[in-house]
């Protein structure tokens, strides 16, 4: 990727995702997640801006809005998921593109490599979890974290703002939340969730003290502010990455 001429950075706004569920009379995605989404792509576009690149936010199906931006001899690089409906759209998308267009991807968003994992995901799971977790997980290190880009590291963004005519949004969090059809939802409550890496980052170190991640075997099934680390909604959309917290973990305890 770091020879490519340029780099188009897209986020995809599928509308299913803000439609009504099939399960009760709510939208699929809630006002609360939908703001935390909405921040981490604000704070996502201002830090590869930082670095010389751009986040293009595009509202639509990422089969109908992707194929028209990858010509022939391009390549197309997503994180793959293991869920149905997120299998679904990969494969809409794969199959629109254009002949002669490479496609990459890689998992994300676990602990542990499932290449390390010594049998594969998709043909066997190990039962129950207590065994994988005492036998297989006890036996395999998480991998080291990835080095965060820097100023260069990733090819520039296209020179015009108009990407193959494809109609994008401004990645701030109120342009965004409209675009979603969302309210803003007001804090309330002992505790806020921010979008982005830098409040997940501020978060992990606020709980790995020792009233903290020190305490969590006598406090985790309490229900006070501080009972928890609070970190799964930003390692749910990837703000965080597990192996961030292992390895934060790891020098609070060592």
């Amino acid at each position: 990727m770091q020879g490519a001429a340029e780099l188009i950075v897209v986020y995809c706004l599928d509308p299913r995702h803000y439609q009504e569920s099939p399960w009760g009379s709510h939208k699929r995605c809630g006002a609360h997640r939908s703001q935390l989404i909405a921040e981490s792509l604000e704070a996502l576009s201002l830090s590869l801006c930082k670095i010389g690149s751009k986040l293009y936010v595009a509202p639509g199906a990422p089969e109908e809005v992707l194929p028209g931006l990858l010509s022939p001899g391009s390549l197309l690089i997503y994180q793959a998921e293991d869920t149905h409906d997120e299998q679904q759209v990969e494969e809409a998308v794969t199959s629109a593109l254009s002949p002669g267009v490479d496609v990459k991807y890689h998992f994300g968003q676990t602990l542990h490599h499932r290449d390390d994992l010594g049998f594969d995901l998709k043909a066997w799971l190990p039962l129950p979890f207590g065994k994988f977790y005492h036998e297989t997980c006890g036996q395999v290190r998480p991998r080291c974290e990835l080095r965060t880009p820097g100023k260069g590291d990733l090819p520039p963004p296209p020179a015009d703002d108009d990407i193959a005519g494809v109609a994008v949004v401004s990645p701030q969090a109120t342009t965004l939340l409209e675009a979603m059809g969302t309210e803003p939802v007001l804090s309330s409550g002992d505790f806020h969730w921010k979008g982005g890496e830098d409040a997940a980052l501020q978060q992990l170190e606020a709980y790995c003290t020792r009233g903290g991640l020190g305490s969590y075997q006598r406090t985790r099934n309490q229900l006070h502010v501080n009972c928890s680390s609070r970190l799964s909604p930003w390692m749910a959309i990837g703000c965080l990455s597990p192996r961030t917290v292992f390895w934060r973990a790891e020098r609070c305890h060592g």
